[in-house]
């Protein structure tokens, strides 16, 4: 029984993390695609957000909300294309 419950905890504490950003859309992340951003990462400009020296133009269906407050990019892994940028409500 004590087995049980010790890998019971295991599933859920590693199903955590997980859940932190399940807001990530299908069509921005597949998986592993998306991630917190450090500070200072995403640069607000007159014309958009740029990121890792890409513009994101005000507008762009590329923007998306992001719930947690922190900014969160998508870039694929061996295209380094990048799908979506999560912006905070207060730089929307």
């Amino acid at each position: 029984m004590l087995i049980r419950f010790i890998i019971l905890c295991a599933i859920i504490i590693n199903a955590l993390p997980a859940l932190a950003h399940e807001f990530y859309e299908i069509a921005c992340c597949s998986g592993e695609d998306c991630k917190p951003l450090p500070d200072g990462a995403v640069k607000i400009t007159k014309k958009g957000y740029v990121w890792d020296g890409e513009l994101f133009e005000y507008g762009s269906k590329k923007i998306k909300p992001s719930p947690d407050g922190k900014y969160h990019g998508c870039k694929y892994t061996f295209t380094d294309y990048r799908p979506c940028l999560y912006v905070p409500p207060q730089s929307f």
